[in-house]
């Protein structure tokens, strides 16, 4: 788009608040190693729902709570996070910034230290209550703290103030400041700076200001931007829409062009699935294959060798072609006298070695194991 001319560029569909654009250096990021939230002894989330966001860093905080970490929770939805809660404060979405502010007031004067200037203006005139005092009390408490913005935060009215004011609190207590972000790539989007310049709109305005144009490259308006009806408003009034996406949606009802591209799953090499798929059948196996080297459960093993073929192909065919038609496809271009064949090979192979096995003699350390005595030994 920068090529033809055009600097409204941007990937923060979800985003409410660009007040903060042009403010920021370097990309919104975990703040930490995944492994170093093991190891945090005390916890601020604000505006996240940990258990569905992001399970595998609810996950870690789970596990860690269960010994010395506390967490301390600030939302406006009361979630069931199946771990041990210290503190948590449930308000409005409209007064997560002023519980916030009470909460970096708080630890200023437990830590006796004056408020940074980026926050100054937003808790002159708070009144601390019990519930942010006892989230600060925590905080100034810890020695490895960090404090996580969520995605409810990222997408607040407000985002920008909460951001300072979570900075500010970051600063106060010597912790952390961490984004948990909404999408795999969103720190990627920010390090391409797939963002609008200073002459370049930002997606609010985008939407909030009809254009002639859109190119909307994997993206669903109705579904994933902030303002679903005035996004689909927009594409309605705009002169020409290109769409790609992997999918057929409701971009059929405003779009003039309509692109196909392919899905994440169909950019993996054949051979790289085929790998794939062979060391996951061998860990889901593991356990059958020891009894086989032994001799026992031919059958089974033979099965399994079947599967990881069919699984095999199956999976490469989702490489070239669309997932729909995959099984119909399969079923019918898979050879199953080659199969069979194949498997009454090893069926007749493992026989063999069976017969060849049972006419060795016992090893010696084995016939003490299976003796009933430790002190005789057994031979054949």
């Amino acid at each position: 788009m920068r090529g033809l001319g055009s600097s409204n560029v941007d990937f923060r569909l979800r985003q409410a608040d660009f007040a903060a654009d042009g403010k920021m250096a370097g990309a919104p990021w975990l703040g930490m190693d995944i492994a170093e939230v093991s190891q945090l002894d005390r916890v601020l989330v604000v505006g996240s729902t940990l258990r569905k966001d992001h399970p595998l860093i609810a996950h870690r905080l789970r596990q860690s709570a269960k010994k010395l970490l506390k967490i301390s929770i600030l939302h406006s939805v009361d979630d069931d996070l199946l771990m041990r809660v210290a503190h948590k404060a449930i308000v409005a979405p409209a007064a997560m910034v002023e519980l916030l502010a009470q909460v970096v007031q708080a630890a200023a004067v437990a830590k006796n230290v004056a408020v940074p200037e980026i926050a100054h203006a937003l808790v002159a005139s708070v009144t601390v209550t019990d519930a942010a005092q006892r989230i600060a009390s925590s905080l100034a408490d810890g020695k490895d703290v960090a404090v996580f913005l969520g995605n409810f935060a990222q997408h607040h009215a407000q985002a920008s103030q909460l951001h300072a004011l979570a900075q500010a609190l970051a600063e106060i207590i010597g912790g952390r400041l961490g984004f948990l972000g909404e999408a795999a790539n969103s720190v990627g989007g920010y390090v391409v700076n797939a963002m609008p310049s200073s002459s370049g709109a930002n997606a609010g305005q985008m939407i909030a200001n009809p254009l002639k144009a859109y190119v909307l490259l994997g993206v669903e308006p109705e579904l994933e931007l902030h303002d679903p009806r005035l996004a689909v408003a927009a594409m309605q009034q705009a002169e020409l829409v290109v769409a790609l996406s992997a999918y057929q949606h409701k971009a059929v009802d405003y779009a003039q062009v309509l692109l196909p591209i392919a899905p994440f799953t169909e950019t993996v090499a054949p051979s790289s699935i085929r790998k794939a798929a062979r060391k996951v059948f061998r860990a889901w196996c593991s356990r059958w294959a020891k009894r086989v080297r032994r001799g026992r459960y031919c059958a089974c093993w033979v099965t399994c060798w079947v599967l990881r073929v069919l699984i095999s192909k199956v999976l490469t065919m989702c490489a070239s072609k669309h997932w729909l038609p995959i099984i119909k496809t399969s079923i019918k271009t898979i050879s199953w006298s080659r199969f069979i064949s194949a498997a009454w090979q090893r069926i007749q192979a493992c026989n063999a070695s069976l017969k060849r096995r049972s006419m060795r003699p016992m090893p010696l350390r084995v016939a003490r194991r299976r003796c009933k005595k430790p002190a005789m030994l057994c031979r054949r």
